[in-house]
């Protein structure tokens, strides 16, 4: 009998240890949603929105430039659906190159919007907003002019969502209007080369832009073109161009004074991977010196 309570003994004892073991409390783990609650986290959820712009702008350059007269085909071959319009259908090379990230962007943004409201209100987050915005309007800016019409998606979606209803290419451009008005009246003022945020400037920039290509569509507006000049106005706020040609796109001098916006990529961001997470186009569109067949070793690099 003094052996079956010491056995039971044990067991209780082993159970009890087991029950603390699976219990037991990370301090070290905080939930992303804990942290997005905070001003700090939620900045550090804005900061996530400018990082999509590289794989939207680092990438294959085909959809900005493929199929016009402003380029020529070099030594390596466009894809042929987008350069001469041949059999060109969804699933064509390099289609989706732009249409997935641009996606991707305006998630994080919805992300960004749906914790504005729950996370620690401060005298800053309508600013926050509003880059995030403008960056949600750049999106969609870029998937109108290249796809027409393409589903507005505002909502934040935590679950897999297999299907969305597309919009029209006149709403697109009502939804692209509203983000950046809102931008307009909420952003900072301070010098993207300092900053290294959206500031008023950028945004009048890019609502001329709207404005203008707006107007040449068949829904444009009849005051489409007046707003674009005033917009275009208001972000050169009677600049001179200034620097030099040969100067204006030289490496080490891209935040110069002429910069309103641009997507950055630094040493650190991209040292974990950077054949990936670099900027790959501009080897596209230099000249070519010669590879294997001059004796030297054909390479490109990623800055």
């Amino acid at each position: 009998m003094k052996k079956i309570i010491i056995m039971l003994g044990i067991i209780a004892v082993s159970v009890s240890s087991c029950s603390d073991y699976i219990e037991e409390e990370s301090r070290s783990y905080v939930p992303a949603d804990a942290t997005y609650k905070t001003a700090s986290g939620f900045q550090l959820l804005v900061n996530t929105n400018y990082a999509w712009l590289k794989g939207i702008y680092g990438g294959n350059p085909w959809l900005f430039e493929a199929g016009t007269d402003m380029y020529a085909e070099g030594r390596g071959p466009e894809p042929a659906g987008l350069s001469q319009y041949t059999l060109l259908i969804p699933s064509s090379d390099n289609v989706a190159d732009l249409y997935n990230p641009c996606y991707q962007l305006i998630q994080a943004v919805n992300k960004t919007i749906h914790f504005s409201t729950i996370t620690e209100q401060t005298s800053i987050l309508n600013a926050q907003v509003g880059e995030a915005r403008f960056l949600r309007a750049q999106a969609y800016f870029l998937l109108v002019q290249t796809y027409g019409g393409v589903p507005v998606v505002n909502d934040y979606i935590s679950t897999p969502i297999l299907s969305f209803t597309r919009n029209s290419a006149e709403e697109v451009y009502t939804q692209i209007i509203g983000d950046l008005d809102f931008a307009l009246a909420n952003v900072g003022t301070a010098a993207y080369s300092s900053a290294g945020k959206v500031n008023k400037r950028a945004v009048n920039d890019l609502l001329a832009k709207v404005y203008l290509t707006r107007g040449y569509e068949t829904f444009g507006k009849a005051d489409d073109f007046t707003k674009a000049a005033s917009y275009a106005d208001a972000a050169i706020a009677g600049q001179t161009l200034a620097i030099a040609f040969d100067q204006l796109f030289k490496p080490g001098n891209d935040l110069n004074a002429e910069t309103i916006f641009s997507v950055q990529y630094d040493k650190a961001s991209t040292s974990t991977d950077p054949t990936k997470l670099g900027n790959n186009q501009f080897y596209y569109f230099s000249s070519y010196l010669g590879g294997a067949e001059t004796g030297a070793p054909l390479r490109s690099y990623n800055l």
